[in-house]
């Protein structure tokens, strides 16, 4: 028997049994290196009348690129057949109650809120698992989506979930245009314009991200928590993008002294400053293969220039960017201040330069200009871990078979793990060691070092701390301010290896943590996070501007304890951030 009659026999068992099946994955594994059963599979599952979406999740990874495409538009066909079907039986209910209530406007309007709610809450089998199809091709394959966008904001598929408008990504700005001009519509409805804001910012263009800033600050169309540019500026960060101010107001004689002595750091390592590639314009998503820099130039062990950094940084912290200041005194000019700014994105400036920021991209809010940033770059790396790393999986659904732990790496070899020395060293926190990134990858933010040691006392993180460490010329960190008094001090450091870097494939260029099902490898360098609890970019102790996302590394690696794992929280994501200005890495992590 072949493997597409086996994935048949596996869909008709699941459609009579369930998840009380036996031996369901072990049978989902006999399929492995068949994208043609696995597609089988996944139609059958999203077509059937048994709600499979978990294992329909797990089948949709290993679907090949054409055959997603097919799955893609039997999903959008049931959704219509749903949709129709309900709204006939809304019609029919809503008679009937009107009918029942005719002599209470009041009843009947509860009883229509009522019938669209129970519309909601009792979706079909079959309408969840088109939404499990759509919300896994928005990371994969969301060019595939843009056909169906129209059909898809009126079916609204997964409407209570964050990801809703992930349908959205890598839209072009002039795919978007009928977007924007519905937007801008005055006859649009503010639930409307709420989710068109999010559509436009998920496309993550930059022209279509500054006209929807633009426009929601100027008309203030949100349901929202807190001051409006802050509450802005959260939406940004989701999406990869936080404002920046256009001048940087600390202490002018203290910064260049900082500025210089980076300088002379970056000499001192004998000109190891990364040559950077040519500009690209942020609206592209590029994830290139493409080797690991060459090895970096041999530094000068001497870093004679510490003692007048800090004295530097110190003085610019102390006169850092107070932003919920800016933010309430901004909110109330800025009506009057958008309507002397034009609202047209100059395609003919350069592309973004290498701090990310795009041309023409500056928004003014109550007498400030800000400029719109990119806080996290546009090549990702897999983290590759040596075969046998991990031993046995729990249980055969969590076997680490998923595309994302395989990619084919580099040459070169990055010493992951263990503890690093300090001195004065605490026994019941120490410095858990990460990752030396030697020689560092191409196109991270990190360019005035030759390498860089990543380190953190990982049991204050997991209490729920951010930790800072500056970094000398040699990449060796350094912890800046007083450390806290951990009470938990079980969380050992993460077992020793060497691990390779893989360029990701453009497929997986975006992971999302809930909808990875704990079966991805999330443990990633560059491209953007993947928040559990939503977007939070730190800010730089020392210079106060917003810092750039680095890479993160995911729960459940092997501790130094034989048989233990290392967890993050509950079991949640380490995220690490850097500030090239000030060579500070900053570390938290997010869990459930």
């Amino acid at each position: 028997m072949g493997k597409r009659d086996e994935a048949l026999n596996l869909a008709r068992d699941f459609e009579r049994d369930g998840f009380s099946m036996p031996g369901l994955y072990e049978r989902f594994w006999r399929l492995q290196g068949d994208e043609t059963a696995y597609f089988t599979l996944a139609d059958s599952l999203l077509r059937g009348r048994r709600d499979g979406r978990t294992l329909l999740k797990d089948a949709l990874g290993y679907v090949g690129k054409e055959d997603f495409k097919a799955l893609i538009a039997t999903a959008v066909e049931i959704l219509r057949e749903e949709a129709a079907e309900w709204r006939e039986t809304q019609q029919d209910e809503s008679a009937a109650q009107m009918g029942e209530n005719a002599r209470s406007a009041r009843a009947d309007e509860s009883a229509g809120k009522s019938v669209r709610q129970r519309g909601r809450d009792e979706k079909s089998s079959r309408w969840k698992n088109a939404e499990e199809v759509i919300a896994a091709a928005s990371l994969e394959f969301a060019p595939f989506l843009h056909p169906y966008l129209g059909e898809l904001f009126k079916l609204q598929p997964n409407e209570s979930a964050y990801y809703a408008e992930y349908p959205w990504r890598g839209l072009s700005y002039e795919s978007s245009q009928i977007w924007r001009e519905k937007l801008a519509d005055p006859q649009t409805s503010e639930d409307e314009r709420q989710k068109i804001f999010s559509c436009l910012l998920q496309t993550r263009e930059p022209r279509n991200v500054k006209f929807a800033c633009k426009f929601a600050l100027a008309e203030d169309f949100f349901d929202r928590p807190c001051d409006l540019l802050e509450y802005i500026d959260y939406r940004l960060e989701a999406v990869g993008f936080t404002f920046e101010r256009t001048k940087f107001d600390a202490d002018g004689a203290a910064q260049m002294a900082a500025d210089e002595i980076l300088k002379m750091d970056a000499g001192e390592c004998g000109g190891a400053k990364q040559t950077q590639p040519s500009e690209r314009d942020l609206s592209q998503m590029s994830n290139e293969p493409g080797g690991v820099a060459s090895a970096s130039l041999q530094a000068d062990e001497r870093d004679i220039s510490r003692k007048s950094l800090d004295e530097a940084c110190d003085a610019a912290s102390a006169v850092k960017f107070n932003a919920g200041e800016l933010k309430s005194a901004a909110s109330q000019n800025f009506k009057a201040c958008v309507a002397e700014h034009d609202s047209k994105f100059n395609s003919n400036e350069p592309a973004t330069d290498k701090s990310q920021k795009a041309p023409n991209d500056e928004i003014c809010f109550g007498g400030e200009k800000f400029r719109l940033k990119r806080y996290c770059g546009q090549r990702v790396y897999h983290i590759i871990f040596p075969r046998g790393y991990f031993g046995a999986p729990y249980a055969p659904h969590l076997a680490k078979h998923h595309p994302t732990w395989r990619f084919d790496g580099g040459e070169a070899g990055y010493k992951l793990g263990g503890v690093l020395g300090e001195p004065g060293g605490d026994a019941q926190n120490p410095l858990f060691h990460l990752i030396t990134l030697d020689p560092l990858p191409r196109d991270l933010p990190v360019r005035s070092l030759p390498r860089l040691i990543l380190a953190a006392h990982v049991r204050e993180i997991n209490e729920g701390e951010i930790v800072f460490y500056e970094h000398d010329a040699q990449g060796m960190p350094r912890r800046i301010g007083e450390r806290t008094q951990v009470e938990y001090t079980f969380d050992e450091p993460i077992k020793e290896c060497e691990v390779v870097l893989a360029p990701t494939p453009a497929r997986w260029a975006v992971q999302d943590w809930g909808m990875s099902n704990s079966r991805q490898n999330l443990a990633r360098i560059g491209g953007e996070p993947s928040w559990i609890q939503g977007a939070q970019v730190p800010t730089c102790p020392i210079c106060g501007e917003k810092m750039e996302f680095l890479m993160q590394l995911d729960s459940e690696l092997p501790s130094c304890e034989q048989g233990g794992e290392v967890y993050f929280g509950s079991g949640g994501i380490l995220y690490v951030f850097w500030c090239e200005r000030t060579r500070v890495s900053g570390f938290f992590m997010q869990c459930t």
